[in-house]
């Protein structure tokens, strides 16, 4: 099911959420589709266009990822795209399905554990 909600204005602070959350067949045509389709939406809402430009690069990289080490050797086709937060905060989160056993992830927790 996908989703895109449309900005919530809060009139006392001026402040507003969105959120773009939907499943995205794993196809490296989608990549670029993506990437240009935030660029777009948030600088149709945002003054801020490197903003724009900066949220739409790492979505695009995120989702890139997500084509080239996601495991599509089971039935699962698609993964997760999910962009979320207020006027001055942003997250992109991107799931794909991962092999069990996967050394990757492994080694990718234990340097997120680092760095924290």
């Amino acid at each position: 099911m996908a989703s895109l909600k449309s900005a919530r204005s809060d009139k006392k602070t001026g402040n507003f959420d969105f959120s773009i959350d939907l499943p995205v067949r794993n196809e490296w045509k989608n990549v670029d589709l993506l990437r240009t389709s935030v660029q777009n939406c948030f600088i149709a809402v945002f003054s801020d266009v490197d903003g724009c430009h900066s949220l739409a690069m790492v979505t695009g990289e995120l989702v890139e990822n997500a084509v080239k080490y996601g495991d599509w050797s089971g039935d699962e086709r698609c993964f997760r795209l999910r962009v979320h937060g207020e006027e001055r905060h942003a997250y992109v989160a991107v799931e794909n399905p991962i092999r069990d056993g996967d050394q990757s992830v492994h080694r990718l927790l234990a340097t997120i554990e680092r760095i924290q």
